[in-house]
């Protein structure tokens, strides 16, 4: 089950770049990156990542923006995965 709150993945501050995923609060055992490919082709895999938690009962944070996946983290499957790709949104 999702948390209700989609968190953005980072913002971009005076002292640089504060990303929400680098918090030791969402660290994980197994920690993944994607890179490249389409934006469409990473929603994609994101949404069927949050499918395949949902259908087996687990919950997840979603760090999104612009209404798109940037990054899961679950702490009950022992995961994060992140799109690594620079973007300037």
């Amino acid at each position: 089950m999702m948390i209700s709150n989609c968190f953005y993945y980072g913002v971009y501050s005076p002292k640089g770049f504060y990303s929400l995923a680098a918090k030791p609060e969402v660290s994980a055992e197994k920690n993944y990156i994607v890179k490249g490919y389409s934006v469409s082709a990473k929603q994609k895999l994101f949404d069927s990542i949050k499918n395949e938690l949902d259908n087996r009962g687990l919950s997840y944070i979603d760090f999104c923006a612009d209404e798109r996946s940037l990054g899961l983290y679950s702490a009950d499957a022992g995961f994060r995965i992140l799109d690594g790709t620079y973007d300037t949104f």
